[in-house]
């Protein structure tokens, strides 16, 4: 008899995480089923400018404000996120 499966047991790293996520959106079910995704990576690792910067991106191509706050996030934590960071906001707004 097969041992009943746990999948708490078999949480992905953030690496494997971020690949996931990136690849559900480029090749899989999309952007709608990445978001949670991107989301789920920024909760888990709210201190990495990647995952902030990620979400906030995506969070403002689908005109919700509630991204710019991550891409803030993002700046603030990695200064070579400004530029490219600004330029998010700058679009948004």
């Amino acid at each position: 008899m097969l041992a009943e499966f746990d999948a708490s047991e078999c949480e992905l790293s953030c690496d494997e995480a971020w690949e996931q996520a990136t690849l559900t959106e480029t090749f899989g079910a999309g952007e709608a089923v990445a978001l949670p995704m991107f989301r789920g990576l920024q909760q888990r690792a709210p201190g990495t400018a990647l995952y902030n910067y990620a979400l906030g991106t995506r969070l403002l191509d689908r005109d919700d404000g509630a991204g710019i706050e991550f891409v803030e996030r993002a700046i603030e934590l990695f200064d070579n996120a400004a530029e490219s960071g600004f330029q998010a906001l700058r679009d948004y707004h």
